[in-house]
Parts: C-alpha cells; structure tokens; sequence
C-alpha cells in the first residue's frame, strides 16, 4: 500500500486549496501551485488515489471524504502552528516556513497545547 509523506501532505493539502477556489483541481493547477512537473503530480495523484483521498475523472481530481478531512486537518494544523510562532515573535516568512516543516510530524498533544495558546 502507498505510504502517506509530507510530500504527500503538501499536494493534499494544494488540492484542498484548489478545490475551494475552483470546485476542483487539475494536474497543471497543482503543479504550478507547487512548483513541481507534471509527471510529479501523476505520481502524488497515483499514491493519494489508493490512500483514499482522492477521485480522478478524466483530468478532473476531488478530494474524497476522508481525503477532504485530512486535508483540512493539515490546513488547520499548519495555520495555528505559523500563527503560535508569530506569537512568539518569529517574521511571518519563517513561521510560515517552519510550521510546514512542524505539522507532518507534531503529535495532537503537542498540537493541542500548541492551540490553546492561539486561542487564550
């Protein structure tokens, strides 16, 4: 079975993104929001295909359920880590850069205390 990565989390994470602006996401959409080649895109599409999280029809990619929750997951994940680290006086580019680092591999506890703070 297909092994989820961060790599893997950026592209769910890009097509959630898409999807919300357009309804859905197509490969050239993806790459040129990543930066990467279309082949690329194939390959991502190929391993969140048999994760589950997304449907393909033609050129065409959705999110599935599970797939759309993830997604969201991640999104908000990395949006309270970056808004935590500017809290506490990182420049928003930095942040930025380290909560996508920090929100692969962040346990829920850490995550959670990581919330309440952006939250009081």
């Amino acid at each position: 079975m297909a092994e989820k990565t961060a790599s893997i989390d950026h592209y769910l994470k890009a097509i959630y993104q898409i999807q919300k602006e357009k309804g859905i996401a197509r490969h050239v959409e993806i790459a040129e929001e990543l930066g990467v080649s279309k082949p690329s895109v194939t390959r991502a599409i190929r391993v969140l295909k048999d994760l589950g999280y997304v449907k393909v029809f033609e050129r065409e990619i959705t999110l599935t359920e599970s797939g759309e929750e993830e997604a969201k997951k991640l999104w908000n994940n990395y949006k309270t880590i970056c808004k935590y680290l500017v809290s506490l006086g990182v420049p928003e580019d930095s942040a930025s850069q380290d909560a996508c680092t920090l929100e692969h591999s962040i346990s829920d506890e850490t995550y959670s205390l990581f919330r309440e703070r952006v939250i009081s």
